[in-house]
């Protein structure tokens, strides 16, 4: 997250190392997994995977131990296996609500921010009430239902808009400005690179997996194969809406206060620009400090060399 980088971070580096190690990472879970559901499907002597392939939890709590369980040495893999779904599940958990306590701690410094602790431990007590429902006998239907509709639809649809948002209300190119700022001016050809990427490459990229997400919908079904209930698919549609709902909302409202003045929604805010400004002087300061270090380091290394020169005279 930005709040804990540091303003010359090289985030070029790491937003091309991240998804370098996430393909390479799905890559080798999708190996790793089919290979051993393909070993399942070979034990029993079907080629038809999708007859006892699930989906979800039932693939990670069901189909894959039981694909472990054929293997040589099964205890040690299914241990191993399980201590790394806790971990992914800790380390997902982790990251979730450090992201939820700094948006709340960030923008209310006053309040929540000078109780940072006491902000994280009441999101943790409030996600943990409102995931009681998960571990009901019908949990897993539950879980279902908002992972088909709140998550996957949820995620596709705020990072589509956020990609319009950036690469052509604020401008690709200011954005640009705003990271050269930070990380010092890029060469040429990465500057092509990173604006054909957020003008082009990457909105295409999610539009056309939203596009194909919609045209493969299907409702989720229940154990037996059978549709869910009318009601159910309701109630994931509203959990869908409640997660999106937030961007009409605050647009509405920020139509209404910049009523008659629209054009300033398209630029930033003061207070936007007084928090660049502010990054901008604390980080010339520390160059500064770096600087008059690295002098003072030098002229007492030179002090001692003429100390020593004048002393063997």
């Amino acid at each position: 997250m930005s709040s804990y980088n540091d303003y010359h971070n090289k985030l070029n580096r790491v937003a091309i190392i991240l998804p370098i190690v996430c393909v390479l990472t799905s890559m080798y879970g999708g190996l790793a997994i089919f290979a051993a559901i393909g070993h399942m499907a070979h034990s029993l002597g079907t080629d038809n995977v999708e007859s006892f392939l699930r989906n979800g939890p039932g693939l990670i709590f069901v189909v894959y131990p039981e694909a472990l369980s054929q293997m040589v040495g099964a205890p040690a893999w299914t241990a191993l296996f399980f201590v790394m779904v806790l971990t992914v599940g800790l380390d997902t958990q982790f990251a979730s609500m450090e992201t939820v306590s700094s948006i709340f701690a960030e923008q209310f410094p006053n309040t929540l921010g000078k109780h940072r602790s006491w902000t994280t431990f009441g999101a943790c007590v409030i996600f943990f009430l409102l995931s009681i429902i998960f571990t009901t006998q019908a949990g897993y239907y539950f879980f279902q239902v908002f992972d088909w509709y709140s998550i996957t639809l949820g995620i596709m649809s705020i990072v589509t808009c956020e990609l319009v948002a950036l690469a052509y209300f604020y401008d690709a190119r200011k954005l640009l400005c705003n990271i050269e700022k930070m990380i010092g001016r890029r060469h040429k050809f990465m500057r092509y690179f990173w604006l054909t990427s957020v003008y082009g490459i990457a909105p295409t990229t999610v539009l056309v997996i939203f596009i194909f997400l919609m045209l493969d919908y299907s409702p989720p079904l229940l154990a037996n194969g059978q549709p869910m209930p009318g009601w159910a698919i309701a109630m994931g549609w509203s959990a869908a809406c409640v997660s999106l709902s937030a961007i009409p909302f605050f647009a509405i409202i920020q139509i209404y206060n910049y009523w008659g003045h629209l054009v300033d929604l398209f630029r930033p805010s003061a207070s936007w620009l007084d928090a660049v400004h502010t990054r901008q002087m604390i980080a010339q300061q520390e160059l500064k400090d770096i600087d008059s270090l690295s002098s003072t380091s030098s002229n007492s290394e030179d002090k001692a060399i003429d100390g020593s020169l004048v002393h063997e005279i």
